[in-house]
């Protein structure tokens, strides 16, 4: 077992390494020895910790805003602050597994999701934002051209998967997408994206 830690790839011995202190250390800032922190405590300091100069804080931080749900709904600007500009994609990433963990009530955070899916370098980013958009639901309609046309032209699998997923969880306002997930289903290389396409267009026109 040693062995095998001491020779896995950097990267992913980091986020081994995040995962052990998320689980075996309360990573809020606002909590003291003798006194829990409420709920908005809690958000208040991930919020000031999603501005932390260290990658890992950030990280962190957007993955205990995950872990809340709906009760982490006053960090949705933040959030979506995290989305555009931070440097680090997987803090980006998890900042999008948050707004989708939010769901309905972060519709606001649409036009920054949608920028991310449509400009982001990276594959999990974009992936995490398709997802994002679907959790959100029907109040993501205007995003229904881009998920189209990820899922028409991304070339990374999950995108595309996640994009059919999307639409169908938007659901009948996202009819406009009716042709990019029949092509989808006629045409896409990956056998995941077909199956997603076909359920989304049964949630479309059922």
């Amino acid at each position: 077992m040693e062995f095998y830690i001491l020779s896995m790839p950097r990267k992913s011995l980091k986020i081994l390494l995040l995962t052990v202190a998320y689980v075996f250390f309360d990573v809020s800032i606002g909590q003291t020895q003798n006194k829990p922190a409420t709920t908005d405590q809690s958000v208040a300091a991930d919020i000031k910790a999603l501005t932390d100069q260290d990658n890992d804080n950030r990280f962190l931080a957007a993955g205990d805003l995950r872990n809340m749900g709906r009760v982490a709904v006053q960090a949705v600007p933040a959030l979506m602050n995290a989305v555009a500009h931070d440097e680090d994609h997987q803090v980006r990433s998890m900042a999008e597994s948050a707004l989708a963990s939010i769901g309905p009530d972060a519709k606001q955070a649409v036009p920054t999701l949608i920028g991310a899916l449509s400009t982001d370098s990276d594959n999990s980013t974009r992936a995490s934002a398709a997802t994002a958009l679907g959790s959100i639901g029907p109040d993501a309609k205007e995003a229904v051209p881009a998920l189209a046309r990820a899922l028409a032209h991304d070339s990374f699998d999950k995108v595309r998967e996640y994009a059919a997923i999307a639409l169908g969880q938007i659901g009948p306002d996202a009819s406009g997408a009716g042709k990019a997930l029949a092509a989808a289903v006629e045409g896409d290389k990956d056998v995941v994206v077909r199956q997603n396409a076909v359920s989304s267009i049964k949630e479309i026109s059922p």
